[in-house]
């Protein structure tokens, strides 16, 4: 070996002095040796890029109310078909009087047959309640 190649066994427990020199941390566990190098740089970037986004989202989701959880979506949701479901009502028991009663609905040979059968499925403003 020439005196003019550096000396490439590695060293312990010291920072690396020249660039490219080779140095083993001081510890040691179950006869492995670590060598003390810096991370690469795009491995630090996403790295940091992963915990700005973890901060930003979950201040976002958890503290805003920019997104909803899927619980609020399916809350909502509910609402608005019992909110639905209401105004059908309401408009179905309008349109229903004596004289519809009487005049439609009892005279109709398909409903007494559904209501008989307790079938509603055909006209659902029908109910047997």
């Amino acid at each position: 070996m020439s005196d003019s190649q550096p000396n490439q066994e590695p060293r312990r427990g010291d920072f690396a002095r020249k660039k490219g020199e080779v140095i083993l941390r001081e510890h040691e566990y179950d006869g492995i040796q670590e060598f003390d190098q810096k991370l690469p740089n795009w491995w630090l970037f996403t790295f940091y890029f992963a915990i700005v986004w973890f901060v930003v989202y979950w201040v976002l989701y958890y503290h805003t109310d920019t997104y909803k959880t899927d619980q609020e979506k399916i809350v909502a949701q509910v609402a608005q078909l019992e909110e639905q479901k209401t105004a059908s009502l309401a408009d179905a028991l309008k349109s229903i009087d004596d004289k519809a009663l009487v005049q439609q609905w009892a005279t109709d040979p398909d409903c007494h047959s559904m209501m008989a059968n307790g079938n509603t499925a055909r006209n659902p403003s029908i109910s047997s309640s």
